[in-house]
């Protein structure tokens, strides 16, 4: 593995790392070079994008496979906002967003794309533990519903 650090007077130089076999074994660095300055910035810079488009990309996985979950087979679709559902299958909520999955997948993948990379699997967990979007979270102030088959999906997907 090769290390390139600066020192304070400008010198740059690239270390070759070998791995202690023995843990009290140190690394030591080996064949020092000097390298000019803007190779290490071109190669961090380089790092630093590859690491985001993955982090971008992975999020986009994410969001594509939320948006292939399944709908709700309770109801009949008629348009993309409107739908028929029997009066026995409304249970104890009869909001037509309770019961409409595909808007349900849409405020999910409108979280994963807000949600900060270090932070979305701690906040999909907690929607899945508690079946609700954070207080305040898009355009809801006092939370939403999931429906349980909506946080089973969610569940089987993440797991």
């Amino acid at each position: 593995m090769k290390r390139r650090f600066t020192t304070e007077s400008g010198f740059v130089y690239e270390y070759e790392w070998h791995l202690p076999s023995c843990p009290l074994q140190k690394i030591r660095p080996l064949n020092v070079d000097l390298l000019p300055d803007d190779t290490i910035q071109d190669n961090v810079i380089q790092d630093i994008d590859a690491a985001l488009d993955a982090a971008t990309r992975a999020k986009q996985t994410l969001v594509d496979r939320i948006g292939a979950l399944p709908d709700n087979p309770r109801i009949q679709r008629l348009t993309d906002k409107c739908f028929v559902i029997m009066s026995s299958d409304l249970d104890d909520n009869w909001t037509p967003n309770y019961h409409d999955f595909r808007l349900q997948y849409r405020l999910l993948q409108a979280l994963v794309m807000k949600t900060s990379f270090e932070k979305l699997k701690s906040t999909l967990e907690g929607v899945v533990a508690t079946g609700t979007l954070p207080v305040t979270t898009l355009q809801y102030d006092r939370g939403f519903k999931f429906h349980p088959d909506v946080i089973a999906n969610l569940k089987a997907m993440i797991t």
